[in-house]
């Protein structure tokens, strides 16, 4: 039940049944490896599995409550140090997934404190997917402070949430990703901390027409309909002529 259910001692209101309503629809809310929130890794290094590419590569784990607030703990850096390097092009590669169990999609959070340009890529992160293993990756996506901003202030961190498809052609037993942190060596416009990212999930949505019986749970008020729905048939089945 939920504070907004109506109920008493001796009955419930069917029409607002509460939380965590096991429902008729099925369950799509994906499943994959844990996320990886880097609380683990010892800072400056990268997650086990992961490898590191490019010269001087300073990508690593940082402790970030002191600049980003309570919530964020470790984030993985294009460059661990501050401010980043005026010049750099650098990876960090994941571990291999599989992802032959249906559509698939990469969520992560991300903070930016780059040079804040909008005509021009000078310091960001770019995303590239791999279909076999790591051999090959093609770009997907890149972002800065500027890209995430949604005041068009340069002050501080600019905060997004990514959930990003992956395409089809990637969707094989050997996806991997790849994180790249570019910065253009422009000392005039100068630079900060740089992108950190966190949580990272790689979920796969299997095609389902709920034959195998995993249905979702829902809440609120709008799981009334299966409750009634139910009930009515029950009463009905019970007494026909009603």
């Amino acid at each position: 039940l939920a504070w907004f259910s109506d109920y008493g001692a001796n009955y419930v209101d069917v029409g607002a049944p509460g939380t965590d309503i096991y429902s008729a629809v099925v369950d799509d809310s994906g499943t994959g490896a844990p996320a990886e929130a880097f609380d683990g890794v010892v800072a400056p290094d990268v997650p086990a599995g992961w490898t590191r590419g490019g010269t001087d590569n300073a990508w690593g784990v940082a402790e970030a409550t002191e600049w980003l607030g309570e919530g964020w703990g470790n984030v993985l850096m294009g460059d661990v140090a501050f401010p980043y390097a005026l010049t750099a092009d650098t990876t960090v590669d994941s571990g291999t997934y599989d992802l032959t169990g249906g559509p698939s999609a990469m969520e992560f959070w991300t903070a930016c404190d780059t040079e804040y340009v909008a005509e021009e890529w000078a310091a960001y992160t770019a995303l590239e997917f791999s279909a076999d293993g790591g051999s090959s990756f093609e770009e997907i996506g890149m972002w800065d402070e500027y890209a995430l901003d949604g005041d068009s202030d340069p002050e501080g961190f600019a905060i997004g949430y990514q959930s990003v498809s992956i395409p089809a052609e990637f969707l094989t037993d050997a996806f991997a990703f790849r994180l790249r942190w570019v910065a253009d060596g422009d000392a005039d416009v100068g630079g900060g901390r740089g992108c950190a990212i966190d949580d990272i999930s790689i979920l796969t949505f299997p095609e389902q027409d709920g034959s195998d019986g995993l249905y979702g749970f829902s809440d609120g008020t709008s799981m009334a309909t299966p409750h009634v729905s139910g009930l009515a048939a029950l009463i009905a089945g019970y007494d026909p002529d009603l």
